[in-house]
């Protein structure tokens, strides 16, 4: 009877063991509803953890550009790239977000002979000192290139003046001309002979359809006779490193004398030496102010949440500027 009793003990531990699911069979079925997400300036969208009734400590890898709540709630800050990871004891749960700029024009798609970079007529109250903008809108330049996280928009100032201000429109579209993405972007204090580059970012079905060929851009500019400028990148400090999570942790020093404006620009490279993708923060100190921000690298993730990124090396390029209003008496 007793070597019956330990039998059937023996069998149901053995039974019990096999219907029991193990630690890591549990951990392997916890997992996010979402491993990416699209979503406008403004708006949100709601990450959860499937598979687990614990609790996760949720956290934003760039809070300037999405912010996560208590509750796996994320909302769009600025146009760029955050990932938001849930983190349940030790493990880690990440999903990449992409946040765009909201379209301010919409529209049809640009004819095919429109040219490549019109200029648009200004009210005549915007020639200052017989300085026509038309003309010195068609003095600036407009590249876009391909990058990894969407498309560079560069602009170059062939004017012998400063541009205040430079205001691209832009239709990017598909090899049949559909436009995929309408919107614009602004370019301030643009010195004589001077470029200034911008990040636009793209979904990745999007970006997969680009034809930069059929893309339009047009460009309005303003000018101020009374402004005048100072090229102030060689005083501002910058210093950078990775930090463990593999961001770029920066820091920047105002030695200019007097506030300043202008971007950070960060450009990543491949092993070959080839850039492939870059991004950018808008600049503003005060004198002697110092300030650190982070940028997020390109990078996927392995079976195991681990970051591989997908670049070698990457400079950071600070262009600054400060003005000062002439008197008019």
């Amino acid at each position: 009877m007793k070597r019956k009793l330990a039998g059937i003990l023996a069998l149901s531990l053995v039974v019990g063991s096999c219907l029991m699911p193990s630690a890591d069979s549990q951990a392997a079925k916890i997992k996010l509803n979402k491993k990416t997400a699209t979503i406008k300036v403004g708006k949100k969208v709601t990450l959860k953890v499937k598979g687990t009734k614990k609790k996760a400590k949720w956290s934003s890898s760039k809070k300037s550009v999405a912010t996560v709540s208590k509750k796996g709630v994320v909302k769009g800050k600025k146009a760029g790239k955050a990932t938001i990871t849930a983190k349940i004891g030790k493990k880690k749960y990440r999903c990449k977000v992409t946040v765009q700029a909201v379209n301010k024009s919409t529209g049809s798609a640009p004819s095919n002979n429109t040219p490549k970079v019109p200029t648009t007529n200004q009210p005549s109250n915007s020639n200052v000192n017989s300085i026509s903008t038309d003309q010195l809108a068609a003095n600036i330049d407009v590249k876009v290139d391909k990058i990894l996280s969407g498309v560079m928009m560069t602009v170059t100032n062939r004017n012998t003046v400063w541009v205040d201000y430079v205001k691209v429109n832009y239709s990017l579209c598909n090899a049949a001309g559909v436009p995929v993405q309408v919107d614009y972007i602004s370019f301030s204090d643009v010195k004589p002979g001077g470029t200034q580059q911008k990040t636009i970012y793209v979904t990745d079905s999007d970006r997969a359809t680009l034809d930069l060929s059929k893309t339009t851009v047009s460009k309005t500019v303003d000018y101020y006779s009374l402004n005048t400028f100072a090229d102030r990148s060689s005083s501002i400090l910058c210093t950078s490193q990775k930090t463990a999570d593999g961001d770029i942790a920066y820091t920047l020093k105002n030695n200019a004398g007097t506030d300043v404006s202008g971007l950070i620009n960060i450009y990543y490279y491949d092993a070959t030496g080839k850039m492939v993708d870059a991004d950018y923060n808008a600049l503003s100190m005060q004198n002697n102010e110092t300030k650190m921000d982070t940028f997020t690298p390109p990078h996927t993730y392995d079976d195991d949440y681990n970051k591989v990124y997908v670049y070698s090396t990457y400079k950071i390029v600070v262009t600054a500027s400060s003005y000062v209003v002439k008197s008019t008496v």
